[in-house]
């Protein structure tokens, strides 16, 4: 017997509380939500609506690209023969089109308010002259400056994605060492996903590395089937309709009633306005890299703690945070009262799960869903208790150790906190049905953000801002996310 978290339910609404959720979510879907294909002459077209998540990521890439990604990887041919020019990345490229065709789809909005995918076949087989660019670099310093300007398009006059081009590869030679190159994967977010970023990688660096000659990847039709939305994919889907709505709203209510402890909560210090919702995020980035035998003692004081790396990451995160806050108020930039408030408030982080393991098993074996590239994720929201800051600490004073801020015990205890959650989430029997509620809200609100930004940015210099407790009081405001992605040289295994 299946067991259904019902006891927190909240009825006092009476059936059409429930019902509600169910008409709304059948409003929210699009009727039909497979591939099909709309022209045959004189070259294939297929097209389907986008899934609920891969359209919140659509409407995130029309805030001026805030949803597009970037993977930077460096490569040294180590055999002087080997040749990494136009015409050999040309051809391994091809290839990659035709084994995943979403990185050659384009995408449209309908008259009707939804956004679909298009393959157009002959995309799939021949070359167009944005997919591909050739740059200089002096070094892998400059790369790394040429990437982050590819991502932010500073130094060039647009976002170099569009709704013609979800993807664009970037190859640049050292011009120091001849042997080194630096390839940028630049991939909107609604086709892609730490897992589809993977098979990406893996798949190019193989097809470069080996002699590339064609292989039949099978019919469009097959291959199409490996790129589905993942609201399609539900495990319950072979159920008779009527319980597949009844599983749906009884997941968005136990969802609904487990985040309304979820309230208030703050972040990074930041200026923030009624309008600051309509105006286009700015990125930044730093990286950090540790050598390997730092890594291997992170993870060996994990499992020697039963944690992984994902269940220490938030805490991890929390700290540094922590430790961010108190260096400002040590410095006097953030006053008495919100520090009080921040003091008293909880935190909570956000970050990705990867949904495949939990979707159609026919997909995920058969039709290698595992490694296809497509967006399959969830998202997954969990609390944390106070910063962990000691209350002696004064203006003037230095930031504080993290060895001041929490004992091991103390840390390994938050990390369960963590654990904990994820645990409650991902193994309840409707954890896919509760992971795509969140979504049907999303799709609305950010296509409102994008209509009204595409009317003109709004002036925020002269909005009121607003204090962190009046942040807190109009929603759910998240210290920090992400997520571990893993054992990446276990993706890239073969390699």
């Amino acid at each position: 017997m299946t067991h259904l978290e019902c006891g927190s339910i909240d009825y006092s609404g009476g059936w059409p509380t429930l019902t509600s959720h169910l008409r709304s979510m059948a409003r929210a879907l699009p009727a039909s939500s497979s591939w099909k294909c709309v022209r045959s002459k004189p070259n294939r077209v297929f097209s389907r609506p986008l899934g609920m998540t891969e359209c919140g990521f659509y409407w995130d890439s029309q805030l001026d690209g805030t949803a597009d990604t970037l993977r930077m990887i460096a490569i040294e041919a180590c055999d002087t023969s080997v040749r990494i020019d136009e015409e050999v990345v040309g051809a391994a490229w091809l290839q990659m089109k035709q084994h995943f065709p979403l990185l050659a789809a384009s995408v449209s909005e309908l008259p009707d308010g939804w956004v679909q995918f298009e393959v157009d076949e002959d995309r799939l087989a021949q070359h167009h002259s944005l997919e591909i660019t050739f740059l200089p670099a002096a070094s892998a310093t400059e790369a790394d400056a040429i990437s982050d300007d590819l991502l932010y398009h500073k130094g060039f006059e647009n976002r170099q994605l569009s709704n013609d081009h979800l993807c664009r590869l970037y190859v640049m030679q050292d011009s120091q060492n001849q042997n080194t190159f630096y390839i940028v994967f630049l991939v909107s977010h609604m086709i892609t996903d730490g897992i589809a970023h993977a098979s990406i990688l893996r798949n190019f660096l193989n097809l470069l590395s080996s002699d590339i000659h064609s292989v039949n990847p099978g019919s469009l039709e097959e291959r199409l089937a490996s790129c589905v939305a993942s609201e399609n994919l539900v495990p319950s889907s072979g159920l008779p309709i009527a319980r597949q709505r009844w599983r749906k709203a009884i997941a968005s209510i136990i969802l609904k009633n487990r985040r309304k402890s979820f309230i208030g909560g703050h972040t990074l210090p930041r200026r923030w306005t009624a309008a600051s919702p309509f105006i286009a995020g700015r990125s930044y980035h730093t990286s950090v890299t540790f050598p390997v035998s730092t890594s291997s003692r992170f993870i060996a004081s994990c499992r020697s703690n039963g944690q992984t790396f994902g269940s220490a990451y938030p805490v991890i995160g929390q700290l540094a945070l922590t430790r961010l806050l108190a260096r400002q108020y040590a410095l006097g930039n953030i006053n008495q009262d919100e520090w009080e408030f921040r003091l008293r408030e909880r935190m909570y982080t956000a970050g990705p799960i990867n949904l495949r393991p939990y979707l159609d098993q026919d997909w995920l074996k058969e039709k290698r869903g595992h490694e296809s590239v497509c967006l399959s994720i969830a998202f997954g929201f969990y609390a944390l208790p106070r910063m962990p800051v000691p209350r002696s600490l004064r203006p003037g004073d230095p930031a504080p150790g993290f060895d001041q801020l929490l004992s091991k015990s103390q840390f390994f205890a938050r990390c369960s906190m963590v654990k904990q959650q994820v645990k409650d989430y991902m193994k309840h029997p409707l954890f896919v049905e509760m992971a795509a509620s969140i979504t049907p809200a999303r799709v609305p609100r950010m296509k409102n953000v994008v209509e009204r930004w595409r009317q003109g940015e709004p002036d925020n210099a002269n909005e009121k801002q607003l204090t962190v407790q009046e942040q807190a009081a109009q929603g759910l405001v998240t210290g920090h996310g992400g997520s571990s992605l893993g054992n990446v040289s276990t993706a890239l295994r073969s390699v």
